[in-house]
């Protein structure tokens, strides 16, 4: 309550109490009245009554009864008055019930003796007070309508050094860089109004060789953090669609700096990186958990394995493996997460041909270990392998002698099985590939069901991209020969089943359609101006769009017409029809160049 409140309410209080003593006053005098007039009336009742017997007066005004025993005389003096009290008259009065007040129980009188003995001036002290408690309470409330608007309170201006404290504060930093986030997010989300719901198939047929099939998005980039660092892994978040991941090796130009380096980027807010993370050795591989979204796991030049989570303040892993015996103690180029829900593993391979299973919760030691050795029981320098849809045993090994390897992770034929052939010049058997292998990928749309799920790509330095089929390693099915520089990178299309796209050292990007043509790339970007090499290429898990890294440190998004991401009618016969055809011309090639028998002599 305020002091103009607090004064209002200690004068409506003195009125109160001056009310009501006026009034007590006022009551006690009609009571007094009332008692004499009762009083004389009862004595002149009396003399009428005896009056009405005839006896004689005395003097004095006494009366003689005669006959009465001892002369009985009866006088006013015999008679004593009896005052009955009044009907007490009770009176309410509303007040507000508070607590005491001081200095109104210091001003009360306490008793009869502190009233007025003069009635009259009781009653103009009283009148008097009355009038100053009104026009009190009058222009109290006068001055309660007119109370002015409180101020507001004036900004304090803060000095550069209180400014720099409140700054370098940890909680304002981790504050101001979420809501600054958020509002870029808000501020880069983007909405096609024009999308058409209703897309005809047969149209879509028609123009299918028409119009851009690629277009460029946006790019991922930071100067302080990504200049002069090659771009070694991407990925894409298995939960979060707008999230990829992408690791650099080490910048030269900045010794200082932490060798390895790991950015999560949205594209929503493609001008920072959404999370950092750093590494003290150059990170070579990274995913994201399918199981654990927050996680990303990665392969360093050092050979350790590392895991970060973005659930943590830290920049630095939150788990790291030893580099000994018993794990990798060289590069680990490939790795990857295979298994369910409920069982699951990370798989790693390294350039000293070793190949460990580790369990996510700990890193300290893997849970098992391979050896990836050739048949003359030659360690094999993994640089990338690729294992088949729902199939966490078998997989694909590529190394840089350029060979790949069929192999397994169980079983009784555990370890590295049969080799993938190619063909000389001359067409007889020969190498899987002339140079590194740097690009091994198996079949994935699996909506497209398991009938091409024994397919597979891989990419190396001798300008080629090759496909091959699991259960036939004598002969790739096709050879795509069109590359004019280092091939190092290949990926299906997750969606649909006849799309692929590689990238090259002379910054191409090319998507490949089989059911359209297999000679020639149904589209070709050049990205950057062909300013750098291409290194790594990874789709969305909706075919819409493809994010490849260079060798500046530069991610860029392209985004594929929907004519070309998402399957046609018909596209898996038709897919069909093609590798039949395929085969049907390996066939006849193959009966061409069949030497003639010998004529008899």
């Amino acid at each position: 309550m305020s002091s103009h409140e607090s004064e209002l309410a200690k004068k409506r209080a003195q009125l109160e109490d001056i009310k009501r003593r006026r009034q007590q006053r006022l009551e006690a005098k009609k009571l007094k009245k009332t008692g004499k007039n009762q009083t004389a009336a009862r004595d002149d009742a009396l003399d009428d009554l005896l009056g009405s017997l005839d006896l004689p007066k005395s003097e004095g005004g006494r009366r003689v009864v005669s006959g009465a025993p001892g002369n009985l005389s009866t006088t006013k003096n015999l008679l004593w008055p009896v005052s009955i009290p009044p009907v007490e008259s009770v009176t309410y009065s509303k007040n507000v019930q508070t607590d005491p007040i001081p200095e109104l129980e210091q001003q009360q009188p306490t008793g009869e003796d502190d009233l007025p003995e003069d009635p009259a001036q009781s009653n103009e002290q009283d009148a008097d007070g009355a009038t100053e408690s009104t026009e009190n309470v009058e222009s109290a409330s006068t001055a309660e309508v007119e109370t002015p608007v409180k101020e507001e309170p004036k900004i304090v201006e803060l000095s550069d050094e209180q400014k720099t404290e409140i700054l370098s504060q940890p909680d304002f930093q981790s504050f101001f860089d979420k809501s600054s986030r958020m509002v870029e997010r808000c501020l880069n989300f983007k909405y096609d109004p024009t999308v058409d719901y209703a897309y005809n198939e047969k149209e879509g047929e028609d123009e299918i060789a028409k119009g851009d099939v690629i277009s460029f998005s946006h790019e991922y980039f930071e100067e302080n953090t990504t200049a002069s660092r090659t771009v070694t892994a991407i990925d894409w978040s298995p939960k979060y669609p707008e999230l990829i991941c992408a690791a650099y090796n080490a910048n030269p130009d900045t010794p200082n700096e932490p060798d390895g380096v790991v950015l999560v980027w949205n594209s929503h807010m493609p001008d920072r990186p959404e999370y950092k993370f750093e590494c003290q050795s150059a990170v070579l591989s990274c995913s994201f958990s399918p199981f654990s979204p927050h996680v990303i796991v990665g392969g360093t030049y050092s050979g350790q394995v590392v895991l970060w989570d973005n659930r943590s303040n830290k920049r630095t892993p939150v788990q790291r493996s030893a580099i000994n015996s018993k794990s990798h103690t060289h590069p680990v180029f490939c790795s990857s997460i295979v298994g369910t829900q409920n069982a699951h593993s990370l798989v790693t391979a390294s350039s000293d041909g070793k190949m460990c299973s580790w369990d996510l919760d700990t890193l300290t030691q893997p849970q098992e270990s391979l050896d990836l050795q050739s048949g003359n029981n030659k360690a094999l320098a993994a640089t990338t392998f690729s294992f088949p849809l729902s199939d966490s045993n078998n997989f694909v090994l590529g190394t840089e002698e350029g060979s790949v390897f069929q192999a397994s992770r169980h079983g009784s034929k555990a370890g590295v099985g049969h080799l993938f052939e190619g063909q000389d010049l001359e067409g007889l058997p020969g190498v899987s590939h002339y140079g590194p292998v740097t690009g091994v990928d198996f079949f994935k749309a699996n909506q497209s069901g398991s009938e091409f799920s024994h397919l597979f790509l891989t990419s190396s330095t001798d300008w080629t991209v090759k496909l091959w089929t699991f259960r036939n390693a004598s002969r790739p099915l096709h050879t795509f020969d069109n590359a004019s520089d280092y091939v190092y990178d290949v990926r299906w299309s997750p969606v649909n089943p006849a799309v692929f796209a590689c990238v090259d050292g002379t910054g191409c990007l090319d998507v490949w359609h089989l059911n359209h043509d297999i000679e020639q790339p149904f589209s070709r970007i050049m990205v950057n101006d062909g300013k750098q090499a291409l290194n790594r290429l990874r789709w969305s898990d909706d075919g819409k769009h493809i994010a490849v890294g260079d060798a500046a440190g530069r991610v860029s998004m392209y985004t594929v017409a929907d004519r070309v991401a998402l399957p046609r009618a018909k596209e898996v016969e038709r897919l069909k029809k093609t590798l039949q055809d395929i085969e049907e011309s390996h066939a006849s090639t193959e009966d061409t160049e069949t030497p003639a028998a010998p004529a008899a002599p």
